[in-house]
């Protein structure tokens, strides 16, 4: 049998968002293994406040990702660019199913929001969904305790899901808005220079549990790195 023009060799791992839109659900059978996935993992999300409707998926594909982006664009095509889906590598690392379990409270719940599961192994397994999820809930009863590293993985989940440009004075007011939402003491000048840098650093652990990943990580630790010690060099 000849080889399917533009297949790869072997699947590659790759993250995907896809914000849902009018008319997207019908086309959801694009998601199924066959010529151009391996297997497919995907749950649905509805945001903090749910009215943000997305599916995030798990895949082992057999075309490049910049492929099967333009695959995806062309039928789910309602919108463009990142309000209509992103695509990213990600290296197979469980921390990323982990996180699109965040949101089912109940794992008996499971059936009502995953889209697809087909012809997966290992981490995707049914029982380790399970274990997952476990650790999935875990995480987000520690974020209801009230310490400054809790409320700055709050803000940053915040700023996320808002897509706010990110800078250091929209953190500090988005910092200064929750605290004084809550009635809370302010912080001093250089408890909000931690309080900023924390925010950076959960916005990149974030980023990087959705692509399984560490580079968000490793840009806040250069940056860091060059305001610490080579300024003024």
């Amino acid at each position: 049998m000849p080889r399917v023009v533009g297949k790869l060799d072997t699947p590659i791992q790759l993250a995907i968002r896809l914000n849902m839109f009018e008319g997207y659900e019908e086309k959801l059978s694009f998601f199924t293994p066959g010529e151009t996935f391996e297997s497919v993992y995907g749950i649905r999300h509805q945001g903090k406040a749910k009215n943000n409707p997305h599916i995030h998926f798990a895949v082992e594909s057999w075309v490049s990702e910049q492929t099967l982006r333009a695959r995806i664009a062309k039928i789910f095509d309602n919108q463009k660019g990142n309000k209509n889906l992103s695509v990213k590598h990600w290296d197979g690392d469980e921390t990323y199913i982990q996180y699109t379990l965040k949101e089912l409270k109940d794992y008996a719940h499971l059936s009502e929001v995953l889209v697809v599961n087909s012809r997966t192994g290992g981490f995707l397994a049914v029982g380790t969904l399970e274990q997952l999820h476990a650790r999935s809930r875990l995480v987000a009863n520690e974020i209801k305790e009230n310490t400054p590293t809790k409320i700055c993985l709050k803000i940053a989940e915040q700023i996320i899901e808002s897509e706010i440009r990110i800078t250091d004075f929209e953190i500090f007011r988005q910092i200064c808005i929750y605290l004084m939402t809550k009635g809370k003491f302010l912080p001093n000048k250089f408890q909000s220079e931690r309080w900023i840098i924390q925010v950076k650093v959960c916005i990149a652990q974030i980023r990087d549990g959705r692509s399984g990943g560490t580079k968000s990580q490793e840009d806040v630790i250069s940056q860091l790195y060059h305001n610490y010690f080579l300024n003024g060099y």
